[in-house]
């Protein structure tokens, strides 16, 4: 062996040893929270900043409505491994899985699909079905992928639902949207360490200090997640799940009627997406919406149609004051339809 050879060999052996034990420093001096934040707002006091999503759900947050437990999701504690004879079904996207919709005055209504979901399991005799809620508010596509492959996956997942789109929209000009930036981390080598060590100190820094100096860098006066990154997103979504011989069903993300305008509690929408009418939002929501279409047909994905079952039925799936999130009969329908695919598609058995 050339002098050489071992004078690289004995650099990368230092490197590796040097990264070992600034780790380890790292996590004798620092919590496996390393780099969240507190709670930033008092309307999400949930929320934290996170430096590999860029906001999560704090786990253990509880109130009167919903909790959040200690992996981060909504709903009750998750069992450390998957039960033998349970199936589970993973629920991943924004605030439209999280499950909220305002009324009057911005009063806040806590209805979700997911959790409706599992009601209609259990009424159905479903008692072997697990319905897991990993749904984030504001979360884009980016957000989920990066959310997926770190740790919803974790989950062993049986069945992933996704709805996804309408955050892709938002105006990266906007601070809060530039602060909080993610995307598909650059190269394989990297996406590798994020994905499989996100607990690690190192690759929390290293992806903290990545975000800061991305939010600096890209361009403003363009939607967060472009029409080419959304289509990318959504492939890589379906490469995880086809990988891991994992069901994948996408849920369309309907919006209230265009006719019925934007009530007056709805403009401060207008600031962080950068349209001005409920008009403009479907044009401009619907670009996306076609091209998760013409990814479900090129990858053999089905789409539930939750746009038709909301038009037949009797009353209103939405708030006049929030044409973006279905109300508690919304959530409902969205729900049912999900749970009619499952058993059409023969996911799970008709009791």
């Amino acid at each position: 062996m050339s002098s050489r050879i071992k004078r690289i060999i004995l650099t990368a052996a230092a490197i590796i040893a040097t990264l070992f034990i600034v780790e380890g420093l790292l996590r004798l001096a620092t919590p496996p929270e390393f780099l969240q934040s507190s709670p930033r707002s008092t309307v999400w006091p949930w929320v934290v900043t996170d430096p590999i999503l860029g906001w999560a759900n704090s786990g253990g947050f509880e109130n009167n409505s919903f909790r959040i437990n200690s992996n981060g999701f909504r709903g009750g504690e998750i069992p450390p491994e998957k039960q033998d004879g349970v199936t589970r079904i993973v629920c991943i996207g924004d605030s439209g899985t999280f499950g909220l919709w305002f009324g009057r005055r911005a009063r806040r209504n806590w209805d979700s699909y997911p959790e409706e979901l599992g009601r209609i399991l259990k009424e159905n005799g479903h008692e072997n079905i697990e319905v897991i809620n990993t749904g984030v508010v504001g979360y884009t596509s980016s957000h989920t992928l990066r959310q997926l492959m770190t740790y919803s996956l974790a989950l062993e997942p049986d069945i992933l639902v996704a709805r996804l789109g309408f955050n892709d929209i938002a105006d990266l000009d906007h601070e809060f949207f530039r602060a909080y930036y993610v995307k598909e981390p650059p190269g394989f080598l990297i996406g590798s360490l994020m994905y499989r060590w996100p607990e690690s100190r190192l690759v929390r820094l290293a992806a903290f200090l990545d975000r800061k100096l991305v939010s600096m860098s890209v361009k403003a006066d363009k939607n967060v997640v472009s029409h080419e990154e959304f289509r990318a997103n959504l492939e890589r979504i379906v490469d995880a799940s086809e990988k891991r011989a994992v069901d994948l069903l996408f849920i369309d993300y309907p919006l209230r009627d265009p006719w019925t305008g934007l009530h007056k509690q709805e403009r401060y929408l207008s600031e962080y997406y950068g349209v001005e009418t409920l008009s403009e939002f479907h044009e401009k929501h619907g670009a996306y919406q076609e091209i998760l279409s013409d990814v479900a047909r090129g990858r053999g994905v089905e789409i539930v149609d939750t746009a038709s079952a909301m038009r037949k039925f009797a009353g209103p799936s939405f708030s006049e004051y929030d044409f973006v999130h279905p109300n508690a009969s919304g959530a409902r329908i969205v729900a049912l339809e999900v749970y009619i695919a499952l058993v059409e598609l023969g996911w799970i058995p008709k009791e």
